[in-house]
């Protein structure tokens, strides 16, 4: 990764102009690929089965839309390009409002696709995964779980 400043730093010029290889974001925790649908920085997402490289927002109600595997680094539109952060790591945002949950589990939204919440769910039937914990408000460290408990908390 000669044309890499620092690890885990990359241009997004560099891409783009084929001085990195994306196979070398794929070492540094970094997948690029299309958004499915439309994308906000900071949903989780779960790759499509289907389709390769293809990305769309994680919900806790059914397989095939789970599990998460990484966060978005940015917005994207449907059929557009984006980075996900597929490696653990620290992801801040300014749409997330963690106050007070410091510490805490956060698990993906069973009523919201994309969202991360700090309360898991116990419908039956939903899908409960923990991807990572609050690490200050408008933080979280990302670290997926690939354990998936139907229907209640990880106890």
């Amino acid at each position: 990764m000669a044309n890499v400043p620092y690890p885990g730093h990359v241009r997004t010029g560099q891409i783009l102009s084929g001085q990195i290889d994306l196979s070398e974001l794929a070492s540094m925790g970094m997948a690029v690929g299309t958004a499915f649908d439309t994308i906000t920085e900071g949903d989780a997402l779960y790759a499509s089965r289907t389709t390769p490289n293809y990305y769309a927002r994680a919900l806790a109600t059914g397989t095939g839309t789970m599990p998460v595997i990484g966060v978005a680094m940015a917005t994207a539109a449907s059929g557009a390009g984006v980075r996900v952060m597929t490696a653990p790591g620290r992801k801040q945002y300014s749409g997330y409002n963690f106050s007070g949950f410091l510490g805490q589990e956060v698990y993906i939204s069973p009523a919201t696709r994309g969202a991360l919440e700090v309360n898991t769910t116990t419908v039956s039937g939903n899908y409960v995964q923990v991807v990572g914990y609050v690490d200050t408000f408008d933080t979280v460290y990302f670290r997926p779980t690939m354990v998936l408990q139907r229907g209640g908390p990880l106890y």
